[in-house]
């Protein structure tokens, strides 16, 4: 799908260069045909105005006239009422015979800019005080100088193309990039969810196989197979629960209803929740909160987020570790941060440490009751409010996860 839509993307692109290109070309070439044109019709304007080889007296309501053009050859002629010629001018210029010139002459029809393609010329016939005269100029170099034209263009256009072509496909990878990255991820979102609702299915299956086959005990007796499935049934809606809210997170959709609230009294009351898992643990469990930190926010997605992050905290301390809970008002923003001793995260893991369903050590995490999709929530939560969150590991500092949030106005 990516690729094609990459195609369609340099396909379209091309298509709208190649009409601009070919607008501009045939402007292009129209404006210089007319150049050459009007530059043609001067030379003609002037053989009428000169004789030989000296200018007129200006006619009185005719414009002086520019420097004759030699590079065009050209010449006149002057012609009775009857059409033959009585004298000619500047036809030492210019090779003609003199039946090319009657011929020349037998085609002018009308007064006026006119063409003879046969001959290639153009003419201007006029009435002067002296009779009729016909100035005729060469139009060979107008073909000649379009062809050249013409090539050139081509030329540029065809690597114009070529480099537009190469852009176009450098342009459509970097932009689609993000769309192939996120398109990546659901397929890897997708396929993960669908493993992991796959376990506690299976096992819940497997202990209704085991009831249904003893249907004449009592309950009782299987009691053990009923709680499991009651576990994997919980442990499952809990999943349902954070894909859902991922989804929503997602589409913009997640519902939060966001009030003045005291960051500090939130922390405190996460905190005092998790002092008995602490001691369960080992853990030694200290904190700094300043006292009266407002926020804009919705009191059940803060929660959630200082639950995940002291829940990660305290299950990855180590044996009789550390963690350090510290809430502070800085000039512009709110920093919260949890940091724990014990084994550091490698450096090749922490640009994916919130990525949904990435775990680095996926069978420990499963034993503690983890799917990788905590850090990915914390993450949403964190941006849905304004902010960010940052994770650091190093053998000397521990692992510290740091939360920056917008303070209430």
């Amino acid at each position: 799908m990516i690729k094609k839509l990459r195609r369609k993307f340099v396909l379209s692109n091309m298509a709208l260069v190649s009409i601009v290109l070919v607008m501009v070309f045939i402007a292009v070439c129209l404006f210089y045909q007319q150049i050459l044109r009007a530059a043609t019709e001067e030379v003609l304007r002037q053989s009428i105005a000169i004789r030989n080889g000296q200018w007129h007296k200006p006619m009185l309501g005719v414009p002086m006239q520019k420097p004759r053009m030699e590079h065009i050859p050209s010449f006149s002629v002057m012609i009775d009422a009857e059409g033959n010629i009585q004298d000619s001018f500047g036809r030492d210029n210019v090779s003609i015979s003199d039946s090319a010139l009657i011929e020349a002459v037998s085609q002018v029809q009308n007064p006026g800019y006119g063409t003879l393609p046969e001959l290639s010329l153009r003419y201007l016939c006029m009435e002067t005080p002296d009779g009729t005269r016909i100035a005729f100029a060469d139009s060979s170099h107008e073909r000649a100088s379009m062809r050249n034209l013409i090539f050139i263009s081509l030329a540029v256009g065809v690597l114009a193309l070529c480099a537009f072509l190469g852009i176009s496909v450098f342009l459509a990878r970097q932009t689609l990039r993000p769309v192939e990255e996120a398109w990546a991820q659901q397929r890897r979102f997708i396929a993960d969810a669908s493993h992991e609702l796959k376990t506690p299915l299976t096992v819940i299956l497997a202990n209704l196989g085991v009831l249904l086959a003893h249907p004449d005990e009592p309950i009782r007796t299987h009691r053990q197979w009923v709680d499991n499935s009651r576990e994997e049934a919980v442990r499952m809606k809990g999943l349902v629960e954070d894909l859902l809210f991922l989804a929503r997170s997602d589409s913009g959709q997640a519902p939060m209803v966001t009030e003045r609230l005291n960051l500090s009294d939130l922390l405190w009351g996460s905190l005092l929740s998790f002092e008995p898992v602490a001691f369960e643990e080992g853990t030694e469990l200290n904190s700094s909160i300043d006292e009266d930190i407002f926020i804009m926010g919705a009191a059940n997605q803060l929660q959630q987020l200082f639950a995940i992050l002291l829940d990660n905290a305290i299950k990855y301390a180590g044996e009789h570790g550390k963690v350090w809970v510290i809430l502070m008002q800085k000039e512009n923003h709110i920093s919260f941060s949890v940091r724990n001793t014990g084994e550091p995260i490698p450096q090749e893991y922490l640009p994916h440490i919130f990525d949904r369903f990435y775990r680095i050590d996926a069978a420990r995490t499963r034993e503690r009751g983890g799917y990788g999709l905590g850090l990915s929530i914390a993450q949403c939560i964190a941006e849905g409010h304004g902010g960010h969150i940052a994770a650091e590991s190093r053998q000397e500092l521990g692992t510290r996860f740091q939360v920056t949030l917008p303070p209430a106005p």
